[in-house]
């Protein structure tokens, strides 16, 4: 049902659209531009929630595992910092890894992101053993 009426409301929008701008084709190119990026906004932004939500969760039994199990609630919220250093420095990380991405190609550079990704779990991968 939901859908449905989401569906509604971006059709109304697109014929009020249309209708001032004239049914030309370079506005219906406009208008189903912006749509792409209005969806591929929301999507990231839900992405995001996600891994929020569920980095919260897990945040009563990751605490224990990585910080001093004498003050559980001291270890909760270190916990919880770590998230939050983690959610603030992700738009520093984007301006520094765009940039780079822009001088040297974005490829290159989701590749080395990505690897260093990897590379970072593995002490904590040999701590486990």
């Amino acid at each position: 049902m939901r859908f449905i009426i989401i569906y509604n409301s971006i059709h109304c929008y697109r014929k009020k659209y249309l209708y001032h701008l004239g049914h030309t084709s370079i506005a219906e190119t406009e208008f189903n531009d912006a749509l792409k990026v209005a969806i591929s906004a929301n999507l990231g932004w839900s992405f995001e929630l996600y891994d929020l939500i569920a980095y919260v969760y897990a945040a009563p039994y990751i605490a224990p595992q990585f910080f001093p199990k004498e003050s559980y609630t001291a270890s909760l919220l270190q916990t919880l910092l770590i998230m939050a250093l983690a959610y603030f420095a992700r738009p520093l990380g984007a301006i520094l890894w765009g940039h780079i991405g822009d001088r040297i190609g974005r490829k290159v550079t989701w590749f080395v992101v990505l690897f260093g990704m990897g590379l970072v779990t593995v002490p904590g991968r040999a701590l486990a053993r």
